[in-house]
Formats: C-alpha cells, structure tokens, sequence
C-alpha cells in the first residue's frame, strides 16, 4: 500500500501463542502458532488542506488474533531457508456515523509473508 506523504501508520502486538512444529523427513519442517493478545493500532495524519495545517492522531488498543504457519527445508545441518505467511486481525471500534450491518467486520485483516534464512546452533 502507497501512502501520501504525511501518513504514518503503526500497528503493535504482544502477548503468548501456542507453538506446534513437526518434522517432515530428515530435511523438511513445518511450524504453526496461533496467538491472541494486546493489539494497538496508531494512525497520524499531517499536511495542509488550503491555508489551514492538520495534525490528527487515532489511535485504539484492542484484542488482536496472530496465526503463522511456515516450513522450512534444511540445506546443511545448520543452516535451513523458510517460507512463512502471517496474519493479524484486530476488531475496532466504528467510528460515530457508520451505518452497516452490525455483523459488519470493522478493523484490520493483515496478511503478510516472509522468506529468510534460519541457522541453527
């Protein structure tokens, strides 16, 4: 996603999750973890609208769901490259004026992946 200039998001999580890993052969790994805990979303917004300057700021804190799910393929005893995707969902509360379902999701669904290496000691 491309922001303007003057847009900053931030999007903070901490708290426990439940691990399950499981060897696939003598080369491959497959790792699950599922999460739950404090999510905080902080949004600033800056820049001019005319001659006028604005500065807003929202911000929540709320209960935030983390999953990821990777494997991995060892390439040497100590040394694997991984594949992993993540997820992040944080509800937030609607703001005064939006007039949906009241099923409707409001809030953040964030899916991102990630390519590394591991070592291991």
């Amino acid at each position: 996603v491309v922001f303007d200039e003057g847009f900053d998001m931030n999007i903070h999580y901490i708290g426990p999750s439940i691990v399950y890993g499981m060897n696939l052969g003598k080369k491959w790994r497959w790792d699950l973890d599922l999460g739950l805990g404090y999510a905080n979303y902080r949004e600033n917004v800056q820049g001019y609208y005319g001659l006028t300057y604005y500065d807003l700021t929202e911000s929540q804190s709320r209960l935030g769901f983390i999953t990821q799910m990777g494997i991995e393929y060892k390439v040497a005893e100590n040394l694997a490259i991984g594949f992993q995707l993540n997820g992040l969902i944080i509800r937030l509360k609607k703001p005064e004026g939006y007039n949906v379902d009241k099923y409707d999701f409001y809030g953040i669904k964030r899916i991102d992946t990630q390519l590394g290496l591991r070592i291991y000691l």
